[in-house]
């Protein structure tokens, strides 16, 4: 059992690169056992259907988002907890590019993605909102704290669904696919000058760090 648990594994992190290198797509079961080194027939003993890998991958990333979200404390220091938030949203976001990029190609999500998502939401609008909060506390973000759920949301959205806007609107050229920190960046022109200058150019340079 460990040696399929690992071979599963195995599969299912080279389904991910693939599908993040090349575009859901483009990837072939074929072209896929043979870039992680097993037969296709093997492959097809685990996931018999690119369908099933999707199922798995979106079941890692409801998992990683939970932990990534679990390990930003807001309550001690709200400028690195801000840093810290976006940052492992960045990386989960470049960990699973093709999850938001290629929808137009794999389609509707799994059914325990669908499932997963309103608790994860939740979890996701209560650590901003807690940062938010913590930002206004320090006097380094000046808005109304009854605009804070409205900023929560716009933020979620701005950042959630940027790389299907750039999927769509630029569909027709050769202009290369959005990167996670683009999307991160995005949503800090909705503080309009809100945001205190110094924790805007250190939230900046943390996201442009590798």
């Amino acid at each position: 059992m460990a040696k399929r648990g690992a071979t599963k594994k195995r599969i299912v992190d080279g389904a991910r690169d693939a599908f993040n290198e090349l575009r859901y797509g483009n990837v072939t079961t074929a072209s896929l056992a043979d870039r992680i080194g097993m037969s296709e027939g093997n492959l097809w003993y685990h996931f018999q259907t690119k369908r099933d890998l999707l199922a798995a991958i979106q079941g890692d990333f409801a998992e990683d988002t939970r932990a990534t979200l679990d390990a930003v404390s807001p309550l001690e220091d709200p400028v690195q907890s801000y840093c810290d938030l976006l940052l492992a949203w960045r990386d989960l976001f470049s960990r699973y590019l093709f999850v938001f990029r290629d929808r137009g190609e794999y389609g509707h999500h799994s059914p325990d993605m669908i499932a997963a998502f309103p608790a994860l939401y939740s979890a996701l609008e209560s650590k901003i909102t807690e940062v938010f909060d913590g930002l206004i506390r320090i006097r380094k973000l000046a808005v109304d704290p009854q605009r804070v759920p409205d900023l929560v949301t716009n933020a979620i959205l701005v950042t959630r669904y940027y790389f299907e806007f750039q999927e769509e609107r630029f569909a027709a050229t050769n202009r290369p696919a959005a990167r996670s920190e683009e999307a991160m960046l995005r949503h800090i022109t909705l503080f309009d000058g809100c945001l205190d200058t110094e924790v805007e150019q250190v939230v900046r340079r943390a996201l442009r760090s590798k």
